[in-house]
């Protein structure tokens, strides 16, 4: 994560909403932001989003992302990851995100994550 960073999270929202400022460095040969990124920004978002949910010691490790990219971007612009969870309870947690840039939406990620006994992030 260090590598594509920083992330911002914006706190006191009823929704989960991580951002990160897009550079030249995530961008193609053709100067588009590359979904890897898009896809991380989603899948750390997803991720702490269900963790924060149960207010418990443990963390989640990615069963599956299904990314669904729908507009291109460049760099120079803040993209916000803004989650909504589905089903948090028992082992298994599925929650969907949308990575938008202002108004724009960019990709929809739907995601499934398995609960464990280790907390990796405060």
């Amino acid at each position: 994560m260090e590598l594509l960073g920083p992330f911002y999270r914006k706190r006191g929202t009823a929704v989960i909403q991580l951002g990160l400022w897009l550079e030249a460095r995530h961008c193609d040969e053709n100067g588009l932001v590359h979904d890897g990124v898009l896809a991380t920004l989603a899948d750390v978002a997803l991720g702490r989003s269900l963790v924060e949910s149960r207010n418990c010691q443990q963390s989640v490790v990615t069963v599956s992302l299904n990314l669904e990219r729908v507009a291109e971007l460049t760099a120079n612009h803040w993209v916000e990851a803004l989650v909504s969870i589905k089903q948090g309870e028992g082992e298994i947690g599925h929650c969907q995100c949308e990575v938008r840039s202002d108004e724009q939406l960019l990709m929809v990620v739907n995601g499934t994550f398995k609960y464990i006994n280790q907390r990796y992030y405060p």
